[in-house]
């Protein structure tokens, strides 16, 4: 790591420069642009979200400051004007093609993350929320026609605490429309989701791909109860486990004759009664009861992600500036995940998001920063990618 250089600097380098670069010369980023070009855009970007720039004068204020500090990172203070244009003009593509290169880095680099269930098979959640943009303010094309709000829709990685696939659409897409269509099952790993992807053919075919789901079963299902799958023992029921049952769903379903598990579960301190539908019948019944409880883990991403990052105010007015502000908070994201495991940082990432907003363009360690020890320096490489 070199402390001669900025925060910015040290957070920027995890991204692999070649990517970056490939990305921008697949979807012609700076074909039109001479001044203000993709890599400008990305740093700008990261700006906003990392300070919470509110307006365009802001960012030009903070960028003009801030000038000396700039050069090392391949970039100068731009007029608003011209940053404004940029957003608008260089392609989003650029910084979601670069989020997923890196976040398959990163997930080769955190294999041995410790895992929160004693399960081997990968836990993903399923979820979506929404954001509104404002109709006086954007143009927001073929995504909110009238509607004035974008849906973003998430798989998230529960191991790693980071979203591992994106979609983003208008509000009214129902979340099992994305489900069915963009839900990557893998062989061995569970998904978790809530009652909004409820689609008895779509339950029926994560047995054909090898995976498994955990949701909870809608009030008005119409079932058969074709059997007991496991006794519930006294020690079970005093956990809230009320019965662990096999059924069939009944009405028009292709392949109405797999069963499924249902798993009956009642909250101790709130007495309301749940039902949990799976196709996995080897887990521990209240293990499933809990996978679905750390469901919540993805709505405090959520709440997180909108109170800390600029993905409800936009600086830009079309599809593409609101796009490409969306990915590169997705970006930061991913790298502020990163630097909190890498560095073994013990608080939350609020505390770790404050520090490197306080130091941003500071050239110091950001190790000296989080004033984490470590015995030799070298041992700690803050970095995704061989140099």
């Amino acid at each position: 790591m070199r402390y001669n250089s900025t925060i910015l600097r040290q957070i920027i380098d995890l991204i692999r420069i070649r990517d970056f670069q490939a990305s921008v010369s697949r979807y012609r980023g700076d074909w039109h642009g001479r001044e203000y070009q993709s890599w400008d855009n990305l740093l700008t970007l990261l700006s906003v979200h990392i300070i919470n720039i509110k307006s365009l004068r802001e960012l030009e204020t903070v960028l003009g400051v801030n000038a000396l500090k700039l050069y090392h990172l391949g970039m100068k203070a731009h007029k608003r004007s011209t940053i404004s244009d940029g957003i608008r003009r260089i392609d989003y593509r650029i910084y979601e093609k670069v989020f997923y290169e890196t976040l398959e880095r990163y997930q080769k680099l955190t294999a041995d993350k410790r895992k929160k269930f004693r399960f081997k098979n990968p836990l993903k959640l399923m979820d979506s929320t929404v954001v509104n943009i404002g109709l006086g303010v954007v143009d927001w094309g073929r995504y909110a026609k009238s509607k004035g709000a974008i849906k973003l829709h998430y798989e998230y990685d529960l191991e790693r605490d980071i979203p591992e696939f994106i979609t983003i659409t208008d509000k009214d897409v129902n979340d099992c429309t994305i489900g069915k269509n963009d839900c990557r099952m893998k062989p061995d790993s569970i998904y978790c989701f809530d009652r909004g992807y409820n689609d008895y053919e779509w339950f029926y075919s994560f047995e054909d791909k090898g995976a498994y789901f955990i949701t909870r079963l809608k009030e008005n299902a119409d079932y058969k109860i074709i059997g007991q799958h496991k006794q519930i023992s006294e020690k079970d029921k005093q956990k809230g486990l009320l019965y662990d049952l096999e059924i069939k769903l009944k009405g028009y379903v292709k392949d109405n004759r797999k069963k499924l598990r249902l798993v009956g579960y009642v909250d101790l301190e709130t007495k309301i009664e749940y039902q949990f539908l799976t196709n996995n019948f080897e887990l521990d019944a209240y293990t499933v009861t809990q996978i679905y409880k750390a469901r919540w883990n993805i709505e405090i991403f959520f709440k997180w992600i909108k109170q800390n990052l600029k993905i409800k105010t936009f600086l830009g007015t079309n599809t593409n500036a609101i796009l490409s502000q969306i990915w590169v908070a997705m970006l930061y994201f991913l790298c502020l995940s990163f630097v909190k495991y890498q560095t073994k940082y013990k608080n939350t990432l609020f505390y770790l998001h404050k520090i490197i907003k306080a130091t941003l363009f500071h050239s110091r360690s950001l190790l000296e920063a989080l004033s984490i020890n470590y015995i030799e320096q070298k041992e700690v490489q803050l970095s995704l990618f061989d140099p």
